[in-house]
């Protein structure tokens, strides 16, 4: 390594805007090899060349002259380290998206070929949807004051035991008051 060189990561370790740059330059060629070497999903050239920068900031910022390696072959040991932590990354992402989707083959193989045709009898539909919360509003009228606190607490998640301590009174009674809502809610939508 020639002295200018030394020079320049000594600059560029101070802060010297102008020798980072020059460095980033220099080492520009062994960024385009490992670009044609590995394969980085949406990486783009301007993508190669923000991580080389990163990577050349963090190798001035650790080299060390008395280690023995040239700055160039510290800072591509760096780089390809780099890059493979990058790779690693989107594997393991690749491997979570996998894990999660089923492919249509599978759906073939266990719904039959006609899968994508069948509707969910269980979903609702927007105007079903839109329709119940609109009974909803009004529905409450229907309750007495115990079934409309109970109805409440249920539709928010509640258990009945947590309803029953609640409302102070046994978990016999709070079923029963459930109970009569649901009825009553059935009989309204109908």
């Amino acid at each position: 390594m020639d002295s200018a060189e030394q020079d320049y990561i000594k600059k560029a370790k101070d802060g010297d805007r102008d020798a980072f740059v020059w460095l980033c330059e220099k080492y520009q060629p062994i960024v385009y090899s490992l670009q044609r070497k590995y394969y980085l999903k949406d990486f783009e050239q301007d993508d190669w060349l923000q991580e080389s920068r990163i990577v050349c900031y963090q190798t001035v910022n650790t080299y060390r002259f008395d280690q023995g390696l040239t700055f160039g072959f510290f800072y591509k040991m760096n780089l390809q380290r780099h890059v493979f932590s990058l790779l690693r990354r989107q594997e393991a992402l690749k491997r979570r998206i996998d894990r999660t989707v089923t492919s249509l083959d599978e759906k073939l193989e266990y719904q039959g070929e006609f899968f994508y045709t069948r509707e969910d009898p269980q979903a609702l539909t927007s105007f079903q949807h839109v329709t119940v919360r609109e009974h909803l509003a009004t529905f409450h009228t229907q309750l007495s004051f115990f079934e409309r606190e109970v109805f409440a607490n249920y539709l928010i998640g509640k258990e009945l035991n947590e309803i029953s301590s609640e409302l102070r009174c046994p978990e016999t009674k709070v079923k029963s008051g459930l109970d009569r809502a649901k009825r009553k809610f059935k009989n309204y939508m109908t």
